[in-house]
C-alpha cells in the first residue's frame, strides 16, 4: 500500500527542508569557506527559479490560462514582500547575514558582563551595562538580541511558499518536481547556516538554535500536505491561483534572501553559479 499524495507531499518537504537543520548543524560545528557558502546560496537560488519558471508556473498556465497565473503570481510576490517587511522590522533580518565578519572593536568596560554570560541559558545574553541598551548588537552583521522568535518566523515565511508550491505541484504535475526539491534543499542550508552563526554570536544556546532549525523543518511538512490537499479540493481557475501564488512567493524569497547574500560573500562568479542551478532545473523538469 503505497504513500497518500499528502504525505508524500509531507515526507519530501521534511526531506528538502531538513537541509536548514544540517547547515545550523554546520555553521555551529565546522568551518566552512565564505565562497563555498555563496556558491551553494547561489546554485539553490538558481534551481528554485528554474523550478517556478519551468515546472511551476507552466503548470499554472495550463490549468487557469494566463491571466490567473499572473495574478497569482504577482500577487504572492507581494504576500510574501509584505509580511517579510514587517519581520525585518522586528528582527529577521538577521537570517540573510552571515554574521562572520570581524566583530568591530569594543570598549572593554561595557562588555565583560555580557562577555561572562555568553553560552550560558536558552536566550541571549544581556546587553552591556555601560553603554545603550543593546550595545555591542552591531558588533558585526547578523541578527541582535532578541531576535530569535522573528528569525524563526522569517525562515517559516521563506519556507512555507517552497513547500506549498511543492504539494500543489506533487498534484498537478507529473510527479514530485525534483527541480524544486533540490531548489528547496540548496536554499535552506545556507540559510540555516548563517542563520546559526549570527544568533550564536548574539549569545542564543547551540541547542536552542538547532530547535529553531528543527522547528523550521517541521513546519514545511503540514504547509505542503495542505498544498496537496488544497489543490485535490480544486480546479481550473482557483488551482491555477493557488500555483502560482506560491510561485511568486518562492521568486520574492529568493530575491530577497538568497541572491544577495550570495552575491556579497562570492562575487560576481555567483551569476554563473546561479545560471548553472537554473538549467538543471530546466534539465529535471524536462
Amino acid at each position: 500500500m503505497g504513500w497518500p499524495g499528502w504525505g508524500e507531499a509531507a515526507l519530501w518537504a521534511l526531506v528538502a527542508a531538513s537541509s536548514g537543520l544540517w547547515g545550523c548543524l554546520a555553521g555551529l560545528f565546522i568551518p566552512l569557506g565564505r565562497e563555498v557558502l555563496a556558491a551553494v546560496m547561489a546554485f539553490g537560488a538558481g534551481a528554485l527559479l528554474g523550478a517556478v519558471t519551468f515546472d511551476v508556473l507552466p503548470a499554472a498556465h495550463d490549468r487557469g490560462g494566463p491571466g490567473p497565473a499572473v495574478a497569482g503570481f504577482l500577487a504572492g510576490a507581494l504576500l510574501f514582500t509584505l509580511v517579510d517587511f514587517a519581520l525585518d522590522r522586528r528582527g529577521a533580518a538577521g537570517r540573510k547575514r552571515s554574521g562572520v565578519e570581524p566583530a568591530a572593536p569594543r570598549a572593554p568596560a561595557s562588555t565583560g558582563p555580557r562577555q561572562r554570560a555568553m553560552g550560558r541559558g536558552l536566550g541571549p545574553t544581556p546587553a552591556g551595562t555601560g553603554g545603550a541598551p543593546g550595545a555591542g548588537a552591531g558588533d558585526a552583521p547578523g541578527p541582535r538580541a532578541g531576535a530569535a522568535w522573528a528569525i524563526l518566523a522569517g525562515a517559516v515565511l521563506d519556507g512555507i511558499p517552497e513547500a506549498f508550491a511543492l504539494g500543489v505541484d506533487l498534484y498537478a504535475g507529473r510527479g514530485v518536481s525534483l527541480a524544486l526539491v533540490a531548489g528547496i534543499f540548496l536554499s535552506t542550508l545556507p540559510e540555516g547556516l548563517f542563520g546559526s552563526v549570527g544568533l550564536r554570536r548574539a549569545g542564543y544556546n547551540p541547542g536552542f538554535i538547532a530547535s529553531i532549525w528543527a522547528a523550521v523543518a517541521l513546519v514545511a511538512a503540514p504547509a505542503a500536505a495542505a498544498g496537496f490537499v488544497l489543490a485535490e479540493r480544486l480546479a481550473g481557475v482557483t488551482e491555477a491561483l493557488i500555483l502560482s501564488l506560491a510561485a511568486g512567493g518562492v521568486v520574492a524569497m529568493a530575491a530577497d534572501t538568497l541572491t544577495p547574500e550570495a552575491y556579497r560573500e562570492g562575487g560576481n562568479v555567483v551569476g554563473l553559479v546561479t545560471a548553472v542551478g537554473m538549467i538543471l532545473s530546466f534539465i529535471l523538469a524536462g
